[in-house]
């Protein structure tokens, strides 16, 4: 999707109309309702012994790049979706909680404009 919406840029810039094979139908920001409930819950499953060093490819790190995708993609839709997770969570008694609202955020950082 990030991909047919960078094309339809550069036929903007070119003043050419974007071929209808190229449109983008925003199927991301259509689920992000159902999506981001999901990603966020995904934060929470940190491997507790998992070196932080360590390459090893986790739930967790898998729902913080998806999350980061999703942003990029929505970019500012995302913020109502994430923040309120973030805003529960980030001082929650439950490190894994804790863990995953600065995740989450930390997520979000490049997908919304200025």
């Amino acid at each position: 999707e990030m991909e047919l919406i960078d094309m339809a840029l550069e036929f903007q810039e070119t003043g050419q109309p974007v071929p209808p094979e190229q449109t983008c139908v925003g199927y991301v920001k259509a689920a992000l309702g159902l999506l981001c409930p999901l990603l966020m819950e995904t934060l929470t499953k940190q491997d507790e012994d998992a070196d932080v060093d360590d390459d090893v490819w986790n739930l967790s790190m898998s729902g913080a790049t998806c999350l980061t995708l999703v942003a990029n993609t929505v970019e500012d839709d995302i913020v109502p979706a994430v923040m309120p997770f973030v805003q529960e969570h980030i001082k929650s008694e439950n490190w894994r909680y804790r863990e995953a609202a600065t995740m989450a955020f930390s997520s979000i950082l490049e997908g919304p404009g200025a």
